[in-house]
């Protein structure tokens, strides 16, 4: 392999590193589209990361390989956790409750439902 490939692959373990940063920040400050953005950052980090790691054995791949991993598995969380909330939603026994539940927690910070759904819709 030539120089300048070698070091074009040291890159890629540098950009595995922002890209894993750049979708935790995602997932922890937008929400809810930052789920959507954080597990494509990290599964781009950890392309980024193996391919590096293929093709040049001295780049330096663990940080974004973890980052990216931690991202990966902290989005899917994230979304499973929401599909459970909507499809609970949708049940005509549960839902309800869930309902009277949720506009009772944001009562006692001075919310109401309404106004929630349209902080959320933005």
């Amino acid at each position: 392999m030539n120089d300048n490939a070698s070091k074009i692959y040291l890159k890629f373990g540098k950009y595995s590193t922002w890209l894993a940063i750049i979708g935790m920040i995602f997932y922890l400050t937008f929400f809810p589209s930052g789920i959507y953005y954080g597990f494509f950052c990290g599964v781009m980090a950890i392309a980024f990361a193996v391919t590096a790691r293929m093709n040049n054995p001295e780049a330096r791949i663990g940080a974004g390989l973890a980052i990216g991993i931690i991202d990966v598995i902290l989005s899917a969380i994230a979304y499973y956790g929401l599909y459970l909330i909507y499809s609970m939603l949708l049940d005509p026994v549960a839902g309800p409750r869930l309902t009277s539940l949720i506009s009772d927690m944001l009562s006692q910070y001075g919310m109401s439902l309404e106004m929630f759904s349209q902080l959320m819709a933005y």
